[in-house]
């Protein structure tokens, strides 16, 4: 499974969907660009809240894209209502909407947030 390890820095959001995009060439267009949006927001919280190192995590099949972005925070997200107007608090809300699943694991070192997006014809 392709991986990246980032620093908590705002430039490691740009550096993981750099490397979505890269890592799922071959997929459509349109999926990538969602895939690569939402670990972008991903990437972003880690960056803001966990403030710690964090990996990206890439495993694809064939109808199936999932991505895990862990970091060394215990700390669990939790979706939030912010006013429209806000300048933050949309990332889970975005992956709550585009993706086909997604959810929180913590782990001896802190936690992991993933999410799915499925694509293309899924077999019988």
């Amino acid at each position: 499974m392709p991986t990246l390890d980032l620093d908590p820095e705002p430039s490691s959001a740009s550096l993981a969907r750099t490397f979505i995009r890269e890592q799922l060439r071959s997929c459509p267009s349109t999926i990538v660009d969602v895939v690569a949006l939402l670990v972008t927001e991903l990437a972003t919280n880690a960056v803001l809240h966990a403030r710690t190192a964090f990996r990206v995590v890439l495993d694809q099949s064939d109808h199936r894209i999932t991505v895990r972005v862990e970091d060394g925070s215990a700390r669990v997200p939790s979706p939030r209502h912010y006013p429209t107007d806000a300048m933050t608090g949309r990332g889970l809300a975005l992956v709550e909407e585009l993706a086909d699943n997604w959810g929180v694991r913590r782990s001896p070192t802190g936690k992991e947030v993933w999410f799915e997006i499925s694509y293309g014809e899924t077999p019988s």
